[in-house]
């Protein structure tokens, strides 16, 4: 059964896992920023060059371009969003963040988060113009803001908000918080398709059966790599096994040896008196069958024959075993009488 989103109003979505979900969920605690973006003490060096910084200003850009150029767009089709997990769990590339403690507590926000926030807290969400705020920056201290909302044109405004930032920032973070643990961890269209769905470019059926043959791909893969991992780590414990095996047997090279000899001459007794007991069966049942003998003296000349190579088989077995025990203890466990065959094979 697939885990279910348990919403606001009470609702739950259907949620569709992928093939490598990330080990840890989302943190969503306040902690003071760690990057030097948000809060910097002292001259502290970042190793990021000015082309990186460029380009990752340039594709943030293109990120909040996308997103809020097509906010009321999301807004009209909020219900259609808030009933399924894979428009819901669209990831929204907008960096929010305070100062002092960063993004903490606004990472990774979905689709989803943005309609919830929107529709359920209005006050702080909808600026005094009507407008939905789509970026939140600004100070928890000073309330000095800069946060940012969108017309229905797609155009952006500096936000006037309703009331206090900590309104507006506090309520936001409650509902991005709401849905850490399956952030990243479940199928999600990305903004670009829900857009296509909601304009009705694109078929949802047909993108959701190409994100299962996508993750079926990647299922696939991750199970090769498993098997080609797990074949290596048997070749290398079986090579480490078989070093172990060589030292210690090195160690017990006199015992050993002995062992093989007495397990031979157990194994040899073993065969002679199994193979006396065949024949012996095969002549006293053609004696049987003549008349010559009844039933109670075939039973009687039998059962000693049949008994007794049952014995000697079981002194053969038990002392391979046992014989190990003396010899090597607790190392036991890697060896058995092949093993000591092949040993004094090699040595030989």
């Amino acid at each position: 059964m697939n885990p279910k989103i348990t919403l606001t109003d009470g609702s739950q979505l259907e949620c569709f896992p992928i093939a490598l979900p990330p080990e840890e969920s989302i943190s969503g605690e306040f902690s003071l920023d760690s990057t030097g973006q948000y809060l910097q003490v002292g001259k502290k060096a970042h190793f990021v060059t000015d082309k990186e910084l460029a380009e990752r200003r340039k594709q943030e850009a293109i990120d909040a371009k996308l997103f809020y150029e097509h906010a009321h767009l999301f807004l009209t089709n909020a219900d259609k969003i808030l009933s399924d997990s894979r428009l819901f769990l669209a990831p929204v590339h907008i960096v929010n963040g305070l100062a002092y403690t960063g993004t903490s507590g606004f990472r990774k926000p979905t689709l989803g988060v943005y309609i919830e926030w929107w529709i359920y807290h209005k006050d702080a969400s909808i600026d005094a113009k009507g407008l939905p705020i789509w970026f939140i920056s600004g100070s928890p201290l000073s309330g000095s803001n800069a946060c940012s909302a969108v017309d229905r044109k797609g155009k952006t405004h500096r936000a006037q908000l309703n009331g206090r930032f900590s309104a507006v920032w506090s309520s936001f973070v409650e509902v991005n918080n709401r849905y850490n643990e399956f952030k990243g961890r479940y199928m999600a269209y990305d903004l670009k398709e829900v857009i296509d769905i909601l304009k009705g470019n694109a078929n949802s059926q047909q993108l959701f059966k190409l994100h299962l043959r996508l993750e079926k791909v990647r299922y696939d893969n991750y199970i090769s790599n498993l098997k080609r991992v797990l074949k290596q780590a048997r070749e290398l414990s079986a090579e480490y096994k078989a070093k172990l095996q060589r030292i210690i047997f090195q160690q017990h090279r006199e015992e050993s040896t002995e062992y093989y000899r007495k397990c031979v001459n157990l194994q040899t007794v073993a065969r002679l008196t199994r193979e006396y007991f065949y024949e012996q069966r095969i002549e006293l049942r053609k004696t049987l069958r003549s008349g010559s003998i009844d039933n109670i003296t075939y039973q009687r000349i039998l059962t000693p024959l049949k008994k007794k190579a049952k014995e000697a088989e079981y002194q053969c077995r038990e002392y391979e075993r046992e014989g190990l025990n003396e010899i090597f203890g607790n190392y036991s466990l890697y060896f058995n009488f092949e093993v000591i065959e092949k040993l004094i094979l090699e040595v030989k």
